[in-house]
């Protein structure tokens, strides 16, 4: 491992300060879904995580240069037209799993 930053909870939520962050709770989600979500332009990142493997139902965090009601329909039409049932959408404020996938460009649970 490799340090690339240091600092208290919230000068660390500083360094994404700038970043909106959606989080969805979905079924049926897929990689094929996710690298679609990251190619919509204002999107800096996307991360998934599985928590009903069976359902592939889990929690998506997307994190955005802009205001997340700008990017809500787009990311809305995405995920259906992949199948993608959407259980809810909540914006919310940088967490440290957010600081950590800006930072290492991946999430907590992702392999590689």
């Amino acid at each position: 491992g490799k340090i690339v930053a240091m600092g208290t909870v919230e000068e660390l939520r500083r360094l994404v300060k700038k970043r909106n962050v959606l989080i969805l709770e979905a079924a049926n989600i897929h990689d094929g879904v996710l690298d679609r979500l990251r190619v919509i332009e204002g999107v800096s990142y996307v991360s998934g995580r599985i928590e009903d493997p069976v359902g592939m139902r889990g929690v998506v965090r997307v994190g955005l240069d802009g205001d997340s009601r700008d990017y809500l329909p787009e990311i809305i039409r995405v995920l259906t037209s992949y199948g993608v049932r959407i259980v809810y959408v909540k914006p919310s404020e940088p967490s440290l799993e957010d600081v950590f996938i800006e930072l290492t460009g991946r999430g907590f649970y992702e392999e590689g």
